[in-house]
C-alpha cells in the first residue's frame, strides 16, 4: 500500500509538472534511451546476482516490499497464545518470527536448555539476517547502473547531434536531436530513485522489523522454557508494544482469552 501510494504521488506530480510545461507523456518517450537504461540495469543485476538460490532472493525481495503494518501485534499475539498454551500451526508459519516460535517450541520438546535454545535460534536468525543484508545491499548497489546507462545513452545522442550538426541539420532537428539525448538520463534518473534505490531501502527496513519482531519470539520462548508465570510474560511482551492505548487493548485481549 505505501508503495502504490508513493507512485500515485510521484505520478500526480509529474503530470502536474507536464501540465504545467504544456507538454504530453509521448514528448518523454524513446524506446531506444529506454532499451539502453533498462537493458543495460537488468544485465549489471544478473552479473552481480548475490550467490543465493534464486528462489531465495525473490522471497527475500518479496517479503521486503510488503507492508509490516500491524506486524508486531500479530507477533505477540502468536507468542502470547504460545505462552498460554495454545498451539501454533506450523502451515502458517511464513515470517521468520512464526518458524522461530515453531523450532523454539520443538526445542524444548526435545529438552534442549534455555541457553542452547537462544544459542540456536540467534544463529538461525543471524543466518536469515545475513541473506537479507546481501540481497538489500545489492539492491542498493544496482541504483548507480541507471544513471551511468543514462548517461552513455546521452553521451550516444550528443554524437547523434554533432553529426546531424557537421551535416547543416536545421535548428529544429538539432533541438529535437538534443531533446532525445537528454531522455535518457532523465530515465536513468527515474529508474534509480524511484524504483531501484526506494526498494533496496524498504527491503533493510523490513529485515530490521523482521530481526525485532524474531528477538520478541525467542523472548516468548525462553519465558515458556523458564516457566515464567503469566503476568510477569504479559508484562515483557507489552513491553515490545508502542504506545500507551496499545498495551491496554492487549491486556484486555488477554483478560478475554484467559
Amino acid at each position: 500500500m505505501k508503495i502504490l501510494f508513493g507512485f500515485i504521488v510521484i505520478t500526480f506530480g509529474f503530470k502536474l509538472s507536464l501540465e504545467h510545461l504544456n507538454q504530453s507523456v509521448a514528448q518523454f518517450w524513446d524506446v531506444i534511451a529506454f532499451s539502453i537504461v533498462a537493458l543495460g540495469t537488468f544485465a549489471t543485476s544478473f552479473m552481480t546476482l548475490p550467490s543465493l538460490k534464486l528462489k531465495h532472493i525473490f522471497s527475500i525481495v518479496y517479503r521486503g516490499i510488503n507492508n509490516n503494518q500491524g506486524l508486531r501485534e500479530d507477533c505477540i499475539s502468536n507468542a502470547m497464545n504460545l505462552i498460554k498454551g495454545y498451539k501454533f500451526d506450523p502451515s502458517q508459519a511464513k515470517r521468520l518470527d512464526q518458524r522461530v516460535l515453531i523450532d523454539g517450541y520443538e526445542l524444548m520438546k526435545l529438552g534442549f536448555t534455555s541457553e542452547k535454545i537462544k544459542s540456536i535460534l540467534s544463529m538461525r536468525i543471524d543466518k536469515y539476517l545475513e541473506d537479507g543484508i546481501i540481497v538489500s545491499t545489492w539492491v542498493k548497489g544496482l541504483s548507480k547502473y541507471p544513471p551511468a546507462f543514462g548517461l552513455a545513452g546521452t553521451v550516444l545522442g550528443l554524437v547523434h547531434l554533432m553529426k546531424g550538426l557537421s551535416e547543416g541539420a536545421d535548428p529544429q532537428e538539432t533541438g529535437m536531436r538534443m531533446a532525445i539525448a537528454l531522455i535518457a538520463t532523465f530515465y536513468g534518473i527515474v529508474i534509480a530513485n524511484i524504483f531501484v534505490s526506494p526498494i533496496g531501502d524498504r527491503i533493510h527496513n523490513n529485515l530490521l522489523e523482521d530481526e525485532r519482531l524474531a528477538n520478541i519470539s525467542l523472548e516468548a520462548v525462553l519465558l515458556i522454557n523458564n516457566k515464567v508465570n503469566l503476568v510477569e510474560a504479559i508484562e515483557e511482551m507489552n513491553a515490545h508494544l508502542p504506545g500507551h492505548n496499545n498495551k491496554l487493548s492487549f491486556e484486555n485481549y488477554l483478560k478475554d482469552v484467559a
